[in-house]
């Protein structure tokens, strides 16, 4: 099993103490969480930081001790700050505070729209499947009413007991086909407080959208008009990307292209059609074109509003609700 020299002497016991009960019916534990505080969110590196209580109800009879064997597989790091057992009835009550650092996949594609939801993974280390398995115990299992997070809002939390399967025996010469381990996994559900911060993000991306439009009503004969628009429209290109860099200082630089990802690339997109729309007016009016070139700048001043204002509404719409963009 995973090797430690305290390991092989406790499952030797309990496999000792197995043998004279003669019997062949795996333990169960009852298990359970409560989340009394959430800290430290942080979408980049993956990871989140909490305090929690956990709960182990195990038969007295039993050699099971899980203050000692359990392993929490997604922590990065944790300490124990409180451990206590003591008999109760039939039932031995062991639990214990941990104030710890979690690991934790965040898909921040919907940003700042995004859902996610933090696990924790409580697994048996020593004892397999055949010899203890865990029980939920999602009645009692709660997050604490005062606990609250700057930007983000509680959902919910799910408390699930199954049975992970390696496909590994961990070296065990008893076994050929590898091992199975009892596993819980209590998944607190978050959202972020969106509103607020797509105002503040998307704000600025929109001014410099409607400046833009509002650039295809300079006309291009004149040649300081047409230099002042091109003007205009280059510090535009400027304006979005610094907004942009901006979103990405919120949430950390990721590979991931998220929602404010794909609305500032349609603005750069409309600012750069924007200026060949402008050379193009220009060349027209260079031409005794005039009226030609006042067309196609309202024609293409509707087109930019409209798709504009359309896309956004549809990505926001499939960020709020979950959907791919």
């Amino acid at each position: 099993m995973k090797s430690t020299v305290g390991k092989f002497i406790f499952t030797s016991i309990a496999m000792l103490a197995l043998s004279f009960t003669g019997s062949a019916n795996p333990v169960t534990v009852k298990t359970g969480i409560y989340v009394s505080a959430l800290q430290d969110i942080n979408t980049s590196n993956g990871s989140f930081g909490a305090d929690i209580w956990i709960w182990y109800n195990s038969p007295v009879k039993s050699e099971v001790d899980l203050l000692k064997t359990r392993d929490l597989i997604n922590a990065i790091d944790h300490k124990v700050l409180v451990s206590d057992s003591e008999a109760k009835g039939s039932v031995t009550w062991a639990a214990e505070k941990i104030h710890g650092t979690f690991s934790n996949e965040f898909d921040i594609k919907n940003f700042p729209f995004d859902k996610h939801r933090l696990s924790f993974v409580l697994e048996e280390s020593i004892a397999d499947a055949s010899e203890l398995i865990f029980e939920a115990d999602s009645k009692n299992s709660a997050i604490d009413s005062n606990v609250e997070l700057q930007g983000w809002k509680i959902d919910d939390l799910e408390i699930k007991s199954d049975i992970h399967k390696y496909t590994s025996t961990f070296g065990d010469p008893s076994s050929t086909s590898g091992s199975t381990y009892a596993r819980t996994v209590a998944t607190l559900t978050i959202s972020r407080h969106a509103t607020g911060l797509f105002a503040k993000i998307a704000t600025p991306l929109y001014i410099s959208l409607a400046i833009t439009i509002i650039a295809f009503f300079m006309t291009t004969k004149a040649d300081d008009i047409f230099s002042g628009r091109m003007g205009l429209l280059v510090a535009m290109v400027f304006s979005v990307v610094i907004n942009q860099q901006a979103s990405e200082a919120a949430i950390g630089i990721s590979a991931t292209t998220t929602l404010i990802d794909k609305l500032h690339t349609q603005g750069l997109f409309a600012i750069f059609l924007s200026i060949a729309i402008t050379l193009l007016a220009r060349f027209l009016n260079d031409n005794d074109k005039e009226a030609a070139a006042r067309r196609i700048d309202i024609a293409t001043a509707a087109l930019i509003t409209t798709v504009i204002v359309v896309r956004s509404a549809m990505l926001i719409n499939k960020a709020k609700n979950g959907l791919p963009l």
